[in-house]
């Protein structure tokens, strides 16, 4: 018998391994982690074995709580168990950040180990526990199941975190062994693991078949799956993300994909919006635009941005600069693109318009320029003598195009602006300069600002021939769009763009809100690159240029990428430095009109700070009524039904002390009956019958009802903290 015994032990204690060590090692292997799966083997085969010894014994789960109570204690007080902790949480979010957008927690955050051994062990002997407990307890099997598929699971819900055969091949052994031995284990525990010794070479077979008859490395999703993944995707992208500015406000939004058209004939009153998008931490004194998205197609009803266009080499030249700065940027919320500040000093390549944000990363750094203030009278004294510059980007031509009429009557209204205007002779008498600042002066003046300029009418089929020639109002939209259809027209390469607007004085950070949300165009320039043109009325007039001087050698801009972390505050700077052209007033951009313009992000509510104040002193009372009147649920809930299992005579002996109980609260003392019933239960071969148990209830009923007479204060305490009645 003992041997027997000891045979259903080791057995146990495999299938415990099984699921204990596929299941870590899925992940292992899944998620890339550093740790040794030979020592992983080795501990969770020691773990296994300890494990099913403990329930073999009498008091063998209050000695296995012990032993895991104190490797838990052990490894609170360790620097290195809570070092690997946190390198194994951030190794599992960083593939959830890549492939949904879910935020990294701060306490995982950047943080990387050599080996992630202890926390794996940790997770295999939960595994395990719960095993040992299921075989040698006679129990279902599923919580074991559940357990041993909740680490596998961390690795199945991103396409690219596949674990290898092995492991998976063990843990599907270990499940099948432990569903196929469970009927007959609850009958016997020696049969049911006698079984599984018995089906153990079979189904090692068969999964084996399983995996040469449908290889792991030549699957392929159906189209089914693939059509899923799409559609998880989508609904990852609605979960709402949850911010809080430094003033406190909180930012729930939803979405994060930049939008690819602007659809024109939609354009009317443009709405109001407070919401925090981003939060931006720079020394320079001055306008600074924040580059989201541009859009090269013009249809006349509306922009769209070509996804397949790829542009390098966006920013100028570095001669052109005057003092770096550096923006750091916090978004609020999911963004899919990079807001670039103007101008960027390291060259960027743009994808679709803009640069994209994949990974969702919502703390990043640039370093940035403001151009000289003298640039256009040096661009146009160089037109001779090119200088030597680090600067070779070229124009694509589809910045030109128009729709054939729109070209026609822009041209006309062209020979007007460029022959009623005098050029400046400084920057040179038709000159590309010139010719822009006359179309952004022209549109300027073409329309008065206004927030609800009225929709296009349907019968017109060109929205900035509409604006120039019939409408009287408009905002950013209505002027950026007019001034690059008109640029275009004059054989200037330009482009719609959409982003942020913000004044910064230097000195703190800035909160930038969707109302300043704003559009503005981009023209090209050779040996510059793109320009800033903002045309809308109501912004400072441009810096008058000055004489010429010779420009400092050329110098190579620092390399800047973005980054997953936000930098020290860089060094003051001149605070007179201004940006480049006309700088719109912050009270005038209120936010482009839609849900989804100039930010990405589908929908977004801003929560004031009162309110969350009120919204956590409730959640604070609501927790604990929850607290208090939970507490007394659950102990009324558990001792009732302690009160009725196992046999009558058990039944009897704790009612007996639950009477006891009431009656030290009610000062009543115990009937002589009631006692010699449970010595009678006690003390006797003798079974209690129904009708006995029944004169327990009785006693129990009436000290409830005497508490219930008591006062209210004193049957408070009786209930919520006695848990009496």
């Amino acid at each position: 018998m003992k041997r027997e015994m000891l045979i259903s032990r080791l057995c146990a204690a495999v299938v415990a391994f099984l699921l204990g060590f596929g299941s870590t090692a899925c992940m292992v292997t899944g998620l890339n982690l550093p740790a040794d799966l030979w020592l992983l083997a080795l501990g969770c085969g020691a773990g296994a074995l300890i494990a099913v010894a403990c329930y073999s014994l009498r008091r063998g789960s209050i000695i296995l709580g012990g032993i895991g109570a104190a490797y838990c204690l052990l490894c609170a007080f360790s620097f290195r168990f809570q070092a690997q902790l946190q390198a194994l949480g951030f190794s599992a979010f960083r593939y959830y950040h890549r492939a949904y957008g879910v935020p990294i927690p701060e306490w995982f955050n950047g943080h990387t180990a050599d080996s992630q051994l202890l926390p794996l062990l940790l997770i295999a002997g939960l595994v395990m526990t719960v095993a040992a407990w299921t075989v040698t307890r006679r129990k279902r099997a599923f919580l074991a199941v559940i357990a041993a598929l909740l680490p596998l699971a961390s690795c199945l819900v991103v396409t690219d975190t596949v674990p290898d055969t092995l492991p998976i091949f063990l843990l599907m052994v270990g499940l099948v062994l432990l569903m196929m031995s469970q009927s007959t284990r609850r009958q016997s525990e020696v049969q049911g693991n006698r079984l599984t010794a018995i089906l153990a070479l079979p189904v090692c077979a068969a999964v084996l078949g399983l995996f040469l008859l449908i290889p792991q490395g030549d699957y392929s999703a159906p189209e089914q799956i693939n059509s899923m993944q799409e559609i998880l995707d989508w609904f990852s992208q609605q979960i709402p993300v949850v911010d809080q500015t430094t003033q406190g406000e909180l930012v729930i939004s939803i979405g994060g994909n930049a939008k690819q058209e602007v659809n024109l004939t939609r354009v009317g009153r443009r709405i109001e919006r407070n919401t925090p998008v981003m939060e931006v931490t720079t020394q320079y004194s001055g306008t600074l635009y924040l580059r989201g998205r541009d859009y090269d197609v013009y249809t006349g009803l509306g922009w769209e941005a070509t996804q397949n266009r790829v542009e390098a080499g966006y920013g100028p030249s570095s001669i052109w600069f005057r003092d770096q700065h550096t923006a750091s940027i916090q978004i609020l919320g999911r963004r899919g693109q990079y807001y670039l500040p103007c101008y960027p000093t390291q060259r960027q390549t743009l994808t679709g318009g803009m640069v994209p944000n994949p990974d969702y990363i919502k703390s990043y750094t640039y370093e940035f320029s403001p151009l000289r203030a003298d640039w256009q009278v040096l661009w146009n004294k160089y037109q001779s003598a090119p200088p030597v510059t680090d600067f070779a980007a070229t124009v694509d031509q589809r910045y030109l195009e128009l729709p054939e009429g729109t070209r026609q009557r822009a041209q006309e209204i062209l020979e007007t602006i460029l022959a009623s205007e005098e050029s400046n002779e400084e920057l040179g008498v038709g000159s590309l300069p010139a010719k822009a600042s006359q179309i952004e002066a022209f549109v300027r003046s073409s329309a008065a600002y206004d927030l609800d300029p009225g929709r296009m009418p349907g019968s017109e089929e060109d929205f900035a021939l509409w604006f120039l020639e019939n409408s009287d109002k408009g905002y950013c939209i209505h002027f950026a769009t007019a001034a690059t259809v008109l640029l275009r027209a004059a054989g200037i390469p330009a482009r719609y763009v959409e982003g942020y607007t913000v004044q910064t004085d230097g000195t703190e950070t800035t909160i930038i809100r969707e109302k300043q949300a704003h559009a503005w165009v981009e023209y090209y320039l050779d040996n510059i690159g793109w320009v800033i043109l903002d045309p809308t009325p109501g912004a400072a007039e441009p810096t008058p240029p000055t004489e010429a001087t010779q420009p400092p050698e050329a110098t190579t801009a620092p390399a800047t990428r973005p980054t997953e972390t936000v930098p020290s505050a860089p060094k003051p700077t001149d605070p007179t430095a201004t940006g480049q052209g006309p700088q719109p007033s912050e009270s005038q951009f209120i936010g482009l009109p839609g849900d989804t313009a100039g930010s990405g992000t589908a929908v977004q509510w801003a929560i004031p700070q009162w309110f969350l104040t009120l919204l956590r002193a409730l959640a604070w009372i609501a927790a604990a009524v929850l607290l208090i009147f939970g507490q007394w649920i659950l102990r009324r809930y558990l001792k009732q039904k302690q009160l009725h299992s196992g046999r009558p005579n058990v039944q009897a002996l704790k009612r007996y002390r639950e009477a006891k109980r009431l009656a030290r609260l009610c000062g009543l003392p115990i009937p002589d009956h009631l006692t010699a019933l449970a010595e009678k239960a006690k003390f006797s071969q003798y079974a209690l019958t129904r009708e006995e148990l029944g004169q327990i209830d009785v006693i129990l009923t009436e000290y409830i009802q005497t508490l219930r007479e008591k006062p209210w204060y004193y049957r408070l305490i009786c209930r919520l903290v006695f848990a009496a009645y």
